[in-house]
């Protein structure tokens, strides 16, 4: 009795006192700072290295676990032996009979959302002239120029920064902001539909009984819509949500899919281009999801996965013209090099009164939660008949790890949180696949299902109204049948009815002035100029705020000898929200302020024109 007593609170023990050793040296970790591409950003100005954070989060994460697995295997001699069956035992394929009912409640979310499409006020707000104009812009040089990474510097992914935007205009037929906003609605909502189908592929994989399944099935449907309407999982995830649907497939089932294979392959590539952050983290869960496999004996599934990543390469290669596949790897990989650098945000120390502490605290303890619970279940005889879904649970943890690193690069209080997204869905998955398993094993008279069947519609219909619209109205049900006229409404406004009038003068003037010349160039965080004034980008570099290095600058410089611009935006209102472009960019600013004079000045806006000699 007290063997056994220890062997359940000695390991959380340990764990908890590495947790509070982490926490006292947090500090304490750190690498000597070396910054030689000379960014400028939080990082250097706190001679912090870009590495310290990702060593603290990890160290922080891994010690207690360790610590946790560690006393285990001292307590419990057959501890090794457990792991060793656990991950080399055979996959037992789960029956997927009375599914069909669980497939009626997705038919049915699918159509809620879809409704919920047609139901939404359309948003008018004031144009984002950063984080909006990096896309639309991205779009307008494309449309201009024809090339992608030839023309403009990526930040984001090609898809993202410009291809999207593009498909916006073609799919409406109008180059206008209201395009862009309704196609990043629609990005999201198809969204929701692959959140609900991956939990859909879940439910079905469970071995619980039909009733439980629905019920499984519909509760983390609704934290799924949850998440992807506060953009927690947003558009940008759609290649880590069709990873985790086709990993699932491929790890759970016994038979070797092939196409699915070949599709997680091309996957591999296309993720990259969509959002190169995104891309990173999938490609870095390939590698324990081929140890996976290869330690199942699933040969043939690895075979087709590298064949389908292979292709994916080949394809790209092919498709596009080689220099602008130079240019995809070299935009890539310096994007890649001085991101946290340029964008770093020191992240906050855990259990301190530093700014988003708390939040980042919560999802760091989900971090060492969740691990805990998949030690937990990987030495419990329970879980046997499991076994192949436990193993892709610990592929999602894996990858949720991976993801953080967006809350570790940006430290604010929304990167925080969208980088520990997955990690709280997992948390909320394995919570409820527990409830329901202890339900199912200590209460087997309890017959849930009485229950289920009686209430489940009405409590269904309340929950999906809530859903749809919590001041539900006349007036919003109305927006169904008036979305078509409120569409083409919507997408056919000026410009102008986004801006405010001292952006609209500012324009205005730009326009007078630049009216004769090929293109304008922008020194200032405010991309989205390029789009307003229907012209191209004198530089690659439309949106300077990802510029950071000497090389990329030296780079920038160098086009603009080359086009010779005869106007350029110098300083701004926006310049002030972070360090400015003259701090940043000294090599581009002292190039300019030795080429360029004031011209024009607006408010707080300067337009420079090139000297004449």
């Amino acid at each position: 009795m007290k063997k056994n007593i220890l062997s359940q609170f000695i390991p959380l023990l340990a764990a908890i006192i590495s947790l509070i050793i982490i926490t006292l040296i947090w500090e304490k970790i750190k690498l000597p700072f070396d910054n030689p591409k000379e960014i400028v950003g939080f990082y250097s100005l706190n001679n912090h290295h870009y590495m310290n954070d990702t060593l603290r989060f990890i160290l922080f994460i891994f010690f207690p676990l360790f610590s946790y697995l560690t006393t285990y295997f001292f307590l419990d001699k057959d501890s090794l032996k457990k792991i060793k069956v656990f991950f080399l035992k055979k996959i037992e394929t789960h029956s997927s009979r009375n599914n069909d009912e669980i497939f009626f409640y997705l038919l049915i979310f699918f159509l809620l959302t879809f409704f919920h499409l047609f139901l939404i006020e359309f948003p008018d707000q004031e144009l984002d002239v950063f984080h909006e104009g990096q896309l639309l812009s991205g779009a307008m040089n494309f449309d201009i120029t024809k090339n992608l990474w030839k023309n403009s510097y990526s930040n984001t992914g090609i898809f993202y920064d410009v291809i999207n935007t593009k498909l916006a205009w073609m799919l409406t037929g109008v180059k206008s902001i209201g395009s862009m906003r309704f196609y990043n609605i629609m990005l999201n909502s198809i969204t929701s539909l692959f959140l609900i189908l991956l939990v859909f592929e879940i439910s079905k994989n469970l071995h619980f009984k039909i009733d439980y399944k629905i019920l499984f099935f519909i509760i983390l449907s609704f934290v799924s819509l949850a998440f992807s309407n506060k953009e927690l999982i947003s558009y940008r995830s759609l290649p880590i949500i069709f990873f985790l649907i086709l990993s699932l497939k491929l790890i759970v089932k016994k038979k070797n899919y092939k196409f699915s294979s070949l599709l997680l392959g091309l996957l591999s590539v296309f993720s990259l281009l969509w959002s190169l952050d995104k891309g990173i983290y999938l490609n870095a869960a390939i590698f324990p999801l081929l140890l996976l496999l290869y330690l199942k004996k699933k040969f043939s599934t690895i075979k087709f996965i590298l064949i389908g990543i292979s292709l994916g390469w080949i394809i790209l290669f092919l498709l596009i013209p080689k220099s602008e596949f130079y240019e995809f790897l070299n935009n890539s990989i310096t994007i890649l090099q001085n991101h946290e650098l340029l964008n770093g945000i020191i992240h906050p120390q855990p259990f301190s009164d530093s700014k988003n502490s708390s939040r980042a605290t919560k999802i760091l303890l989900l971090f060492i939660i969740n691990g805990i619970i998949l030690i937990e279940i990987i030495f419990s005889k329970k879980f046997e008949k499991i076994n192949a879904l436990i193993l892709y649970f610990f592929l999602f943890f894996i990858l949720s790890i991976f993801s953080y690193k967006t809350g570790l690069s940006r430290s604010d209080g929304g990167h925080i949180e969208k980088g520990g997204a997955l990690n709280y869905f997992l948390f909320l998955t394995l919570v409820i696949y527990l409830m329901f398993f202890f339900i199912e094993n200590y209460f087997k008279n309890f017959n849930i299902y009485s229950i289920f069947n009686k209430k489940i519609y009405a409590l269904f219909l309340i929950l999906s109204i809530l859903f749809v619209n919590q001041d539900l109205n006349i007036k919003k049900l109305s927006n169904f049948f008036n979305f078509k006229s409120r569409l083409i409404n919507f997408v056919n406004f000026e410009d102008n009815f986004f801006m405010n009038q001292k952006y609209i003068n500012l324009v205005n003037k730009i326009n007078t002035i630049n009216k004769n010349e090929n293109c304008f160039q922008v020194f200032t965080y405010e991309p989205t100029i390029t789009y307003l004034l229907k012209q191209k980008s004198c530089t690659k570099f439309y949106n300077i705020w990802s510029t950071g290095s000497k090389s990329n600058q030296l780079r920038f410089v160098e086009e603009l000898k080359k086009t010779n611009p005869k106007y350029i935006l110098y300083n701004s209102p926006f310049d002030s929200w972070n360090f400015s472009p003259e701090e940043r960019f000294v090599y581009v600013d002292k190039y300019i302020k030795e080429n360029y004079k004031l011209d024009h000045n607006y408010l707080k806006w300067n337009i420079l024109v090139i000297k004449t000699n």
